[in-house]
């Protein structure tokens, strides 16, 4: 049921999410330079790496939900979600980064609170998870106020400290 559900577009009551085109280069070349956004995500995506890395999410794949969000009143990307499996190969994970620009209006809530839903309503998927680390109690509250609870511990052995976070459906 995953394949193609990924690829559509879809609006909330604010925002647009719609799948990565090339017009988002100079947005995904500054999301992973930003070194407050990328704070928690390994820090900074070296210049030479990231059109590589662009090239892979505008390729995609039908098994991976990559979406561009931005706006309804002046489109313009402020944030990345993606749901892919997990590297445990059990379940699927959502991630999520925002320009700093764009925090503080609720956009990341909104964002994947829509997306979580449709994961778990309308894929067939029974369960989310969401890594984060420890110290980002910006993204653990969002992650909790959206109903997902931490597990404890995990990832040591590849170097993530954090929390692993649970959606049931």
């Amino acid at each position: 049921m995953i394949d193609g559900l990924f690829l559509r577009a879809f609006e909330t009551d604010r925002l647009t999410l719609r799948p990565l085109t090339w017009r988002d280069g100079v947005f995904f070349y500054r999301l992973l330079g930003s070194g407050v956004t990328r704070q928690y995500l390994g820090g900074r995506v070296p210049r030479r790496d990231r059109f590589g890395r662009f090239w892979t999410y505008l390729r995609g794949h039908p098994k991976v939900g990559i979406w561009a969000v931005g706006p309804k009143s002046a489109w313009q990307s402020v944030g990345l979600i993606e749901v892919s499996p997990h590297v445990d190969g059990r379940c699927y994970e959502v991630s999520y980064q925002f320009l700093p620009s764009s925090w503080g209006r609720g956009y990341g809530r909104e964002a994947v609170e829509a997306v979580v839903a449709i994961a778990l309503n309308s894929s067939g998927l029974d369960m989310l998870i969401a890594e984060t680390q420890t110290a980002n109690f910006r993204s653990r509250r969002l992650l909790k106020q959206l109903g997902f609870f931490s597990t404890g511990a995990t990832g040591a052995a590849r170097g993530v400290s954090g929390a692993l976070c649970k959606a049931p459906n």
